[in-house]
């Protein structure tokens, strides 16, 4: 099958080679698309896990200690950050995790997120292992940013929302802890 999309990709006098591969993608296409319908019906619990956008308002962020398994790309020029903010679910249900999207410029407008350097993307900031619940409520989580970015002044926070997630995926996504990245460490049960 790879010979025949390769081939289609390449100039055909006939046509006819790329008339049967688009047939053939096209019907996989569609095959795939059953296959996601029929999980989907079959276990509905997956596909409602998640959900639509949780809006974030009164943002606010000050400089806190790193935790042990923060990423951190360069430990001179990093500088964790605390941010708290009000989460409004409107989705009548508890979430059990999410994922944390927004845009923190500095004053020069050049991307101050470690996770994000050049502002280019859009990429998850940071998890939340933690409910939040139906309604308005407090959350927090820590983001890492450049130092020479906070030295320039305020940052400039966009676009901050939280995604639903699945507390199992963030699980999955968690740093390594001390005795997982070395199980010889004093004190780590082997």
């Amino acid at each position: 099958r790879a010979t025949s999309i390769t081939r289609a990709s390449s100039s055909s006098s006939s046509g006819d080679d790329d008339y049967v591969v688009g047939a053939k993608a096209r019907a996989a296409s569609a095959l795939l698309s059953a296959a996601f319908a029929a999980t989907s019906v079959m276990q509905p619990g997956i596909a409602s896990a998640f959900g639509s956008e949780i809006g974030l308002s009164d943002i606010k962020y000050e400089p806190t200690e790193c935790p042990a398994n923060q990423y951190m790309p360069n430990k001179k020029n990093t500088v964790c950050l605390r941010f708290t903010a009000t989460a409004d679910n409107n989705q009548k249900r508890n979430v059990e995790a999410a994922n944390i999207f927004g845009f923190i410029d500095d004053q020069q407008n050049n991307s101050a997120a470690t996770v994000n350097p050049t502002g280019g993307s859009r990429t998850v900031l940071s998890g939340l292992d933690a409910p939040i619940p139906g309604g308005k409520s407090q959350v927090s989580f820590v983001v890492t940013v450049f130092k020479d970015s906070l030295d320039l002044g305020p940052l400039k926070l966009k676009g901050f929302k939280a995604e639903p997630s699945l507390s199992d995926v963030e699980k999955r996504f968690k740093p390594f802890d001390e005795c997982e990245m070395d199980p010889e460490t004093p004190g780590c049960v082997s």
